[in-house]
């Protein structure tokens, strides 16, 4: 088993820090395309984990998406969580066979999603920026469920939120990207 915590095919760090700014369609109303989850292997049951921040939220997401366990690269979600701000709009929803886009909602026309930090098995999963758009929601989309508060959920989103801002691009730069 194989971690890494950018995509493969994302390229490198950029912009101090961020590994993806997507802006689709300025201008127009609707839902950015921000990633893209390829299964590539069975018993694909690793979380994969993403920190993320759009205009007018200012408080960065953690979100949290997990496979059922099966003996097949095409399982369905067992779990789809976040930490955070709760008016993002994020939803997930399966593209093609052992292929699931995530979607964000566009807080205004002109609105950018960025991906802070990205965590994976890079053995089970491949993982793109589409950059895609959608004007509106399809009716199979799903949303991620509140990821459980108290002290435990609280510590688990601060410790993200640490790892993406402050931590994840000095570790980045250093040991696993080239610039």
């Amino acid at each position: 088993m194989s971690w890494f915590p950018c995509s493969k095919s994302g390229g490198g760090i950029k912009k101090g820090g961020i590994l993806s700014s997507q802006a689709a369609a300025p201008g127009q109303s609707g839902y950015i395309n921000f990633a893209r989850i390829k299964i590539l292997d069975n018993y694909a049951n690793h979380t994969c984990y993403f920190t993320i921040q759009n205009r007018g939220v200012y408080f960065p997401i953690l979100l949290s998406i997990g496979f059922q366990n099966i003996n097949h690269t095409d399982p369905g979600l067992i779990s789809f969580l976040y930490w955070g701000a709760t008016d993002y709009g994020i939803y997930a929803v399966r593209n093609t066979i052992s292929t699931w886009d995530l979607y964000v909602n566009k807080i205004e026309p002109h609105d950018t999603v960025e991906i802070l930090s990205l965590v994976y098995d890079t053995s089970h999963f491949e993982i793109t920026f589409p950059c895609g758009f959608a004007a509106e929601k399809g009716g199979d989309w799903m949303s991620p469920q509140p990821g459980g508060g108290g002290l435990q959920g609280q510590t688990m989103f601060m410790t993200a939120v640490m790892v993406a801002v402050l931590l994840f691009p000095i570790i980045n730069l250093k040991n696993f990207m080239t610039i």
